[in-house]
């Protein structure tokens, strides 16, 4: 495993066999992950959905919100639904949220657009009791990861492809630190990131607001 790490790719499977057919215990082994990214969006395409969704009320908001998390963000659907109201924070003049460690401001047009969903979801009785920034259709459970996935591609966005798309123009912004605190990525999956993205950290001050900051407060 040290000297073929690829070769892990193939091993839970082996070891399942091993264990079904009686020639091992319950050994596990660990997960393949390339660092390799997912092909890219066309950028051109990627931004004009970012525009759609953000204008285009045909659109339920909810899904136009968690394609955007997607676009602009990098988030994995199977992350996004798992996400409770608690990760929000509103303020008067800003919308934060936390994908990982730290809060994030959302840009204008998105912002409005959370705001919209979290009244909805409050003025819904049966879905404001329960913790999950998006309910399922039981309101006590979160939406089904694969569900999501597949109102997402209908609406043109495509995860794997639009993730890849997104966090590469954030690593050209964003040390590998900031990145992760950020996304959740893992601190070493950022710095390949980085690298990939040949990054330039001029950008980098945008995201990150001041101790000052109202949300920091």
């Amino acid at each position: 495993l040290a000297a073929h790490p690829n070769g892990t790719r193939h091993l839970p499977q082996f070891l399942n066999w091993t264990y079904a057919t009686g020639r091992s215990g319950p050994v596990i082994s660990p997960t393949y992950r390339s660092q390799q990214p997912t092909p890219q969006a066309a950028e051109d395409e990627h931004w004009q959905t970012v525009e759609r969704l953000l204008h285009d009320e045909s659109i339920r908001v909810d899904t136009r919100v968690c394609g955007l998390f997607v676009l602009l963000y990098g988030q994995r659907p199977s992350h996004i639904s798992r996400m409770t109201r608690d990760l929000v924070a509103l303020t008067r003049e800003h919308v934060s949220i936390r994908f990982a460690e730290d809060p994030l401001v959302l840009p204008p047009g998105v912002d409005t657009l959370i705001r919209r969903h979290l009244h909805a979801v409050g003025s819904d009785s049966e879905r404001a009791g329960n913790p999950w920034l998006f309910p399922g259709r039981n309101p006590a459970r979160p939406v089904d990861p694969g569900g999501l996935g597949m109102r997402l591609k209908r609406i043109g966005v495509a995860a794997q492809a639009s993730r890849t798309t997104a966090i590469m123009q954030l690593a050209a912004e964003l040390p590998a630190a900031v990145l992760a605190g950020f996304l959740g990525v893992h601190p070493q999956t950022a710095v390949v990131w980085n690298k990939l993205a040949a990054s330039s950290w001029n950008s980098y001050p945008a995201l990150r607001r001041s101790q000052s900051s109202p949300l920091n407060n």
